[in-house]
């Protein structure tokens, strides 16, 4: 009998893939794609792109405004604590283990210092229509896979809302810690306040001490919302009763439901200006997935001790000095990792290995297939005192898969428990998963590529990326801090960026002759077809006003007619004669693209320091030596008149 299409997790079939970035030649190849995505016959248009839904944010609005936000529920352990978490490992290490929680538990030891503005710069890219972030360079989103590596979390197991058993010795422990939290709100304090609750039973030895022990840790790290402010909450005791007796509960549909309800919170309040706003979800989890997701945002992480829970690399370490993290956010698209590899968690580090692999789906799964099925099957996800939907279709590159334009989900009904349950625990119907390879680096279809570049958020992410250096002069890099220091250098004025990499700032940079706003007049070599050149991959460029001319071109247009160009480290990469070689990053087109005037300074220039410059095809060779200081300022007065005419001879030919 033939399988439902409508219900399979993935999919594999053969598709023209290319990279999300847009590098390389399209490859036809065997694809492997979440479901459920668009069919090759449908409309794109018709399905819903969250890009114009993300783009309502002010920018000027947020800036004038700086958020009041208060993360009630980034909860970092009391002095004493890491104590009674050693003492109650030593006797239940194998009772946490069956029941899922281990890793949590010995996660919440650590702290993370805040970076508040981090945080809330990223959320203002969330979408609630979709429940993921949505970047220039594509979706992303924090998943059930994020909450296993990140949290120590289970996907498996009952729902946090499961009802005590019947029995005896389940009901007396529950009115047991009633009773003791009853007598903490009877005190001045009036509530059960967590310090007195770990004062009360910490290695007290009584019945019920790892029944409290896992209250108070649920009521802290786990559900911050569901005890309120600093205290035990009454909705975490049935689910501590079950831990304590081995059950095993899926705790991490529900901590992300409540981080997937906050930043849709949190992204209301900055679209519609609330003054002040309390959040009670885990954000430290969101703080510790960007730093993880995005390096050049955070710090240097602390070494992984083996056995350590993934969040000791973050514990205490001081945030970086971002002096613009909307810019830094908006260029560092070239450094997301789609995929964090190196967790600790045991099931995701048995399921991918060097090779990829099809594994056959059996009524009795083992738990690491059970869980990654659950983990890219959309779903709606349950927690204590909410519902939100699951879509890992939109960020299959996450999970090492490749990426299709997604198909729009519609649940219905909303809002029930029980049958949205259901639908997140229903048998796997695929007969086999395919599981990639640790290595395996994702791409997208050519129609979902240029599906994405059509959205209406991608026409603006060159003014994403622009509108924050309107403080520099042209031609100039913006000045950028931490680790995305190491992209723009500061430099000398006048001279050019110390970078690897050629982008079109420094094509403006090295011909300050053309007059500001002007793009530089490119002709083809005869003999070429004047089919458009591949645009290049850019970190950032500068604003470029456009004047209306026959001979000008739009900025969008302009960089497409440009090609990137990397300079080789000369220490590492030279030619036997010690000359720098100079290649192409981008594909190289049919065409040879000329700027007019440059060839006569180069050439004046070589022949003026008895240098050797040489151009064959897309290759340049340039000699090296150094240079001592009066023949450097020689050369630097030669140039200025040799610019000086270039520039009085392009200005003649934009009249």
């Amino acid at each position: 009998m033939e399988q439902q299409t409508a219900d399979r997790i993935m999919e594999e079939r053969e598709e023209l893939m290319v990279s999300s970035t847009g590098d390389g030649n399209p490859t036809l190849r065997m694809a492997h794609f979440l479901n459920p995505s668009l069919a090759s016959n449908d409309n794109p248009l018709h399905t819903l792109s969250p890009i114009s839904l993300s783009s309502k944010t002010s920018k000027t609005q947020t800036q004038k405004n700086p958020p009041n936000v208060s993360f009630k529920g980034w909860r970092n352990p009391q002095k004493r604590w890491k104590i009674w978490v050693d003492h109650m490992c030593s006797l239940h290490k194998p009772l946490w283990e069956k029941a899922g929680i281990y890793e949590s538990i010995m996660g919440s030891v650590y702290s993370i210092k805040k970076d508040c503005e981090l945080v809330i710069k990223v959320a203002e890219k969330w979408c609630p229509e979709t429940n993921s972030f949505v970047f220039p360079f594509g979706e992303a989103t924090v998943t059930l896979q994020d909450m296993m590596t990140l949290g120590g979390y289970s996907v498996l197991g009952d729902p946090v809302l499961t009802p005590l058993p019947m029995d005896t010795a389940s009901e007396e422990t529950r009115e047991e810690l009633l009773q003791a939290r009853l007598e903490l709100v009877r005190t001045s304090a009036k509530r059960a306040n967590q310090g007195a609750w770990m004062k009360k039973f910490m290695k007290s030895g009584c019945r019920i001490e790892h029944e409290a022990f896992l209250s108070l840790w649920l009521s802290k790290f786990v559900f911050p919302s569901a005890a309120g402010n600093n205290t035990v909450g009454n909705k975490v005791l049935p689910i501590a009763i079950h831990l304590a007796q081995g059950t095993k509960i899926a705790l991490a549909p529900a901590v992300l439901t409540s981080i997937y309800r906050d930043l849709s919170l949190l992204r209301k309040r900055i679209e519609h200006n609330v003054s002040a706003l309390t959040i009670w979800a885990p954000f430290q989890l969101i703080q510790v997935w960007i730093w993880e997701r995005f390096p050049a945002l955070g710090p240097n992480p602390n070494p992984l001790e083996n056995g350590e829970p993934r969040l000791a690399r973050w514990h205490m370490v001081k945030k970086p000095n971002i002096e613009n993290v909307d810019f830094a956010v908006a260029t560092s698209g070239k450094c997301f990792l789609w995929r964090v590899m190196t967790g600790t968690n045991q099931l995701i580090h048995n399921l991918y290995g060097e090779t990829e692999k099809w594994l056959s789906v059996s009524s009795r799964l083992d738990e690491v297939l059970e869980s990654f099925g659950r983990c890219v099957r959309v779903s709606e996800l349950v927690g204590l005192d909410c519902i939100e939907e699951y879509f890992p279709h939109r960020v299959a590159m996450q999970f090492g898969m490749d990426q299709d334009i997604p198909r729009k989900v519609v649940f219905c009904p909303k809002g029930n428990p029980e049958i949205a349950w259901q639908h997140y625990a229903r048998p796997i119907s695929d007969a086999k998963l395919y599981i990639p390879s640790r290595c395996f680096k994702s791409h997208v279809t050519t129609r979902y590529f240029e599906w994405w570049k059509k959205s209406d958020g991608t026409k603006g992410v060159v003014k994403v990326e622009n509108e924050y250096d309107s403080n520099f002069p042209p031609g100039f890099p913006s000045k950028c801090v931490g680790k995305m220091a190491n992209i723009f250098p500061s430099v000398p004025s006048g001279f050019p960026p110390k970078q690897n990499i050629k982008t079109e700032e420094e094509v403006r940079f090295e011909f300050p002759s053309i007059p500001p706003g002007f793009p530089p007049r490119i002709v083809y070599a005869p003999g070429n077809d004047e089919s458009p050149v591949t645009p290049p991959n850019f970190i950032a460029v500068e604003k470029w006003d456009y004047v209306a001319s026959t001979d000008t071109l739009p900025p969008t247009e302009f960089f497409k007619k440009l090609k990137g160009k990397q300079m080789i480290d000369p220490t590492s990469s030279t030619s036997d004669n010690g000359v720098l070689q100079l290649t192409d990053l981008t594909i190289t087109p049919e065409k040879t693209i000329v700027v007019e005037g440059l060839e006569r300074v180069v050439e004046d220039e070589s022949k003026s320091r008895g240098g050797n410059t040489s151009n064959q095809g897309e290759e340049t060779t340039c000699s090296r030596g150094d240079i001592p200081g009066p023949e450097l300022e020689a050369r630097i007065i030669r140039l200025e008149k040799l610019m000086a005419q270039l520039k009085a001879t392009r200005l003649g030919g934009w009249s």
